[in-house]
Protein backbone atom coordinates (compact mmCIF):
# COMPACT_ATOMS: atom_id res chain seq x y z
CA UNK A 1 0.00 0.00 0.00
CA UNK A 2 1.28 3.59 -0.67
CA UNK A 3 2.22 5.67 1.96
CA UNK A 4 0.45 8.92 2.97
CA UNK A 5 2.18 11.78 2.06
CA UNK A 6 1.13 15.10 4.85
CA UNK A 7 -0.13 17.83 2.65
CA UNK A 8 0.18 20.52 5.71
CA UNK A 9 3.63 20.33 6.81
CA UNK A 10 4.01 22.68 10.31
CA UNK A 11 7.09 23.84 11.56
CA UNK A 12 8.43 24.87 15.15
CA UNK A 13 9.17 28.67 13.60
CA UNK A 14 6.26 31.11 14.14
CA UNK A 15 2.90 31.29 15.29
CA UNK A 16 0.79 28.53 14.44
CA UNK A 17 -1.03 28.49 11.14
CA UNK A 18 -4.60 27.81 13.28
CA UNK A 19 -3.81 30.82 15.61
CA UNK A 20 -3.19 33.13 12.62
CA UNK A 21 -6.79 31.97 10.84
CA UNK A 22 -8.56 32.22 14.36
CA UNK A 23 -6.83 36.07 14.24
CA UNK A 24 -7.82 36.57 11.15
CA UNK A 25 -11.49 35.99 11.19
CA UNK A 26 -12.23 37.89 14.39
CA UNK A 27 -14.17 40.79 13.47
CA UNK A 28 -12.71 44.43 13.81
CA UNK A 29 -13.65 46.83 16.33
CA UNK A 30 -16.55 49.07 15.77
CA UNK A 31 -15.74 52.33 14.43
CA UNK A 32 -15.73 55.15 17.52
CA UNK A 33 -19.20 56.96 17.84
CA UNK A 34 -17.43 60.48 17.85
CA UNK A 35 -15.85 59.81 14.44
CA UNK A 36 -18.95 59.30 12.91
CA UNK A 37 -20.73 62.61 14.53
CA UNK A 38 -18.33 65.09 13.74
CA UNK A 39 -18.21 65.62 10.13
CA UNK A 40 -21.58 65.81 9.85
CA UNK A 41 -22.09 68.55 13.26
CA UNK A 42 -19.05 70.34 11.61
CA UNK A 43 -21.04 70.48 8.35
CA UNK A 44 -24.31 71.81 10.23
CA UNK A 45 -22.50 74.84 11.46
CA UNK A 46 -20.53 75.78 8.61
CA UNK A 47 -24.50 76.33 7.37
CA UNK A 48 -25.61 77.51 10.03
CA UNK A 49 -22.71 80.21 10.19
CA UNK A 50 -23.00 80.97 6.53
CA UNK A 51 -26.64 81.50 7.01
CA UNK A 52 -26.46 83.73 9.79
CA UNK A 53 -23.46 85.82 8.33
CA UNK A 54 -25.42 86.09 4.92
CA UNK A 55 -29.32 86.57 6.74
CA UNK A 56 -28.41 88.81 9.63
CA UNK A 57 -25.64 90.81 7.05
CA UNK A 58 -26.73 94.53 9.15
CA UNK A 59 -25.96 93.06 12.44
CA UNK A 60 -22.38 91.74 11.05
CA UNK A 61 -21.73 95.24 9.50
CA UNK A 62 -22.62 96.89 12.47
CA UNK A 63 -20.31 94.98 14.19
CA UNK A 64 -17.60 95.15 11.81
CA UNK A 65 -18.04 97.84 9.03
CA UNK A 66 -15.19 97.19 7.41
CA UNK A 67 -16.96 94.08 5.46
CA UNK A 68 -19.41 96.27 4.17
CA UNK A 69 -17.49 95.98 1.03
CA UNK A 70 -16.88 92.33 1.24
CA UNK A 71 -20.75 92.04 0.78
CA UNK A 72 -20.98 94.72 -1.59
CA UNK A 73 -18.64 92.94 -3.81
CA UNK A 74 -20.96 89.85 -3.38
CA UNK A 75 -23.60 91.57 -4.26
CA UNK A 76 -25.60 91.95 -1.08
CA UNK A 77 -24.81 95.43 -0.45
CA UNK A 78 -25.78 96.41 3.05
CA UNK A 79 -27.50 99.80 3.79
CA UNK A 80 -27.14 100.67 7.12
CA UNK A 81 -29.27 103.99 7.61
CA UNK A 82 -32.34 103.08 5.15
CA UNK A 83 -31.30 105.77 2.86
CA UNK A 84 -30.14 105.86 -0.66
CA UNK A 85 -28.10 108.98 -2.18
CA UNK A 86 -28.94 109.23 -5.60
CA UNK A 87 -28.11 111.25 -8.84
CA UNK A 88 -24.98 112.52 -7.24
CA UNK A 89 -23.35 114.79 -9.66
CA UNK A 90 -20.56 117.92 -8.81
CA UNK A 91 -19.88 121.24 -10.63
CA UNK A 92 -17.14 123.68 -10.36
CA UNK A 93 -18.11 127.51 -10.42
CA UNK A 94 -15.05 129.64 -11.53
CA UNK A 95 -13.76 131.42 -9.09
CA UNK A 96 -12.49 135.53 -9.78
CA UNK A 97 -9.42 137.46 -8.92
CA UNK A 98 -7.80 135.03 -5.89
CA UNK A 99 -10.87 133.00 -5.20
CA UNK A 100 -10.61 129.62 -6.76
CA UNK A 101 -14.10 129.23 -6.94
CA UNK A 102 -16.55 126.64 -5.23
CA UNK A 103 -18.24 123.05 -6.14
CA UNK A 104 -21.51 122.54 -6.26
CA UNK A 105 -23.00 119.13 -5.63
CA UNK A 106 -26.50 117.67 -6.00
CA UNK A 107 -28.01 114.88 -4.98
CA UNK A 108 -31.18 113.11 -3.97
CA UNK A 109 -31.71 111.35 -0.79
CA UNK A 110 -34.33 108.88 -1.21
CA UNK A 111 -36.54 106.30 1.68
CA UNK A 112 -37.18 103.48 -0.20
CA UNK A 113 -38.09 101.76 3.29
CA UNK A 114 -42.03 101.86 4.80
CA UNK A 115 -40.86 103.26 7.50
CA UNK A 116 -39.73 107.79 8.51
CA UNK A 117 -36.38 107.51 8.36
CA UNK A 118 -33.77 110.35 10.42
CA UNK A 119 -31.55 111.77 7.72
CA UNK A 120 -28.32 112.17 9.12
CA UNK A 121 -25.33 114.81 9.02
CA UNK A 122 -23.90 114.21 5.45
CA UNK A 123 -20.35 113.85 5.02
CA UNK A 124 -18.38 115.65 1.67
CA UNK A 125 -15.02 114.76 0.79
CA UNK A 126 -13.30 116.68 -2.22
CA UNK A 127 -10.58 114.08 -3.52
CA UNK A 128 -7.67 114.69 -6.89
CA UNK A 129 -7.07 112.85 -9.95
CA UNK A 130 -5.26 109.87 -7.31
CA UNK A 131 -8.26 109.57 -5.26
CA UNK A 132 -6.05 111.05 -1.98
CA UNK A 133 -8.67 112.91 -0.27
CA UNK A 134 -7.91 116.92 -0.36
CA UNK A 135 -10.52 117.99 2.25
CA UNK A 136 -13.89 116.75 4.29
CA UNK A 137 -16.77 118.94 5.47
CA UNK A 138 -19.85 117.74 7.58
CA UNK A 139 -23.21 119.53 5.98
CA UNK A 140 -26.36 119.47 7.91
CA UNK A 141 -29.81 118.36 5.57
CA UNK A 142 -32.53 120.26 4.74
CA UNK A 143 -34.90 117.77 6.92
CA UNK A 144 -34.33 116.14 9.63
CA UNK A 145 -36.94 112.68 8.79
CA UNK A 146 -38.05 111.70 5.36
CA UNK A 147 -41.11 109.19 5.40
CA UNK A 148 -41.74 106.08 3.56
CA UNK A 149 -40.96 106.64 -0.23
CA UNK A 150 -40.08 110.49 -0.17
CA UNK A 151 -37.25 111.74 -1.47
CA UNK A 152 -35.88 115.19 -1.10
CA UNK A 153 -33.12 117.07 -4.01
CA UNK A 154 -30.26 118.27 -1.71
CA UNK A 155 -27.37 120.86 -3.19
CA UNK A 156 -24.43 122.35 -1.19
CA UNK A 157 -21.74 124.49 -2.15
CA UNK A 158 -18.69 124.38 -1.13
CA UNK A 159 -16.67 127.49 -1.05
CA UNK A 160 -12.61 127.52 -1.78
CA UNK A 161 -12.48 124.26 -2.84
CA UNK A 162 -8.97 123.01 -3.99
CA UNK A 163 -8.19 123.14 -8.27
CA UNK A 164 -6.87 120.07 -7.71
CA UNK A 165 -9.98 118.68 -7.08
CA UNK A 166 -11.51 116.18 -9.49
CA UNK A 167 -14.30 114.60 -7.24
CA UNK A 168 -16.34 114.47 -5.26
CA UNK A 169 -17.65 111.65 -2.29
CA UNK A 170 -20.68 112.17 -0.43
CA UNK A 171 -21.95 109.81 2.32
CA UNK A 172 -24.03 109.83 5.64
CA UNK A 173 -21.82 110.72 8.23
CA UNK A 174 -21.27 107.92 10.92
CA UNK A 175 -22.01 109.06 14.57
CA UNK A 176 -21.71 113.02 13.61
CA UNK A 177 -23.14 115.26 16.32
CA UNK A 178 -23.12 117.94 14.33
CA UNK A 179 -22.22 120.57 11.59
CA UNK A 180 -18.15 121.29 11.36
CA UNK A 181 -15.74 121.32 9.12
CA UNK A 182 -12.94 119.38 8.28
CA UNK A 183 -10.48 120.67 6.02
CA UNK A 184 -12.46 122.93 3.45
CA UNK A 185 -12.11 126.34 3.54
CA UNK A 186 -15.89 127.97 3.40
CA UNK A 187 -17.93 124.42 4.81
CA UNK A 188 -20.98 123.93 3.05
CA UNK A 189 -23.98 125.65 3.03
CA UNK A 190 -26.77 123.67 2.53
Amino acid sequence: MPTMQSLVTYSDRGPDPWERKVAADRDPEPPRRGASVVAPLAGCLALAFIAAFVGFRGHVVRAVPSLAGLYAAAGMPVNLDGLDLRDVTSERSPGSGTDSGGLSLKASIVNPTRQSRDVPIMEIAVRDGAGKILGRTLAKPPVEKLGPGQSMPVVFRLAGAPDKASSVLVRFAEGAGGVGQLGLKGGAEP
